[in-house]
């Protein structure tokens, strides 16, 4: 289990796909392994086995948060996102203080024309995990297509900001220039490209 693990962390999928099933081989079907053999086959988009891993993991454990976030991604990447919504949102309901299920869930409603419960799905994240940049910059981004001096307020606000990923700053340049603001915004940005 260990090396499926430390395979799917090196992108080493297939490897993983070979050290899960030796596992359900030698332990029987439990439902946490199942989920990882499906998130294993998902990375390789092999979809059709990795929906049937995580339906069977669901049967044994519908307790069990990754088989309805693995269902959930591969019909959100299918094109299906109130199905694929339904089952990120019984993700979250399992988990609620899992930062990046809400993200998911955000990503989903937000391609699904949700805008407004995507940011309350991302404001949550960020309350949970405050350096949570990923959600931070896809909040932005939908607070900009809005009103974008409200996404500039929110990056410019951001407690302990140079100590977040320079995704988050980059984002920060962006709406500086936008803004008219390019004075501010290439200071920002010689700042980032001198830390690299």
């Amino acid at each position: 289990f260990n090396m499926g693990n430390t395979y799917m962390q090196t992108g080493e999928y297939e490897k993983a796909v070979e050290s899960y099933r030796r596992c359900v081989e030698i332990d029987g079907e439990e439902a946490l392994t199942l989920s990882y053999l499906a998130e294993a086959y998902e990375r390789l988009e092999r979809y059709d086995e990795a929906m049937y891993y995580y339906e069977r993991a669901r049967e044994l454990n519908p307790e069990l948060a990754e088989p309805w976030i693995g269902i959930g991604i591969i019909k959100e990447v299918q094109g299906f996102y109130p199905e694929a919504t339904a089952f990120i949102k019984h993700a979250v309901n399992i988990q609620p203080e899992n930062s990046n299920y809400r993200l998911v869930l955000a990503e989903c409603l937000y391609k699904n024309n949700a805008a407004e419960e995507a940011e309350k799905e991302l404001e949550t994240a960020i309350s949970l995990d405050p350096s949570y940049s990923d959600a931070i910059v896809l909040l932005a981004a939908i607070y900009e297509e809005r009103d974008p001096s409200k996404a500039l307020l929110f990056l410019e606000n951001q407690p302990d900001l140079e100590n977040l990923e320079n995704k988050v700053r980059l984002s920060l340049v962006s709406l500086l220039y936008k803004a008219g603001r390019q004075t501010d915004a290439l200071l920002l940005f010689n700042g980032e490209m001198k830390k690299d």
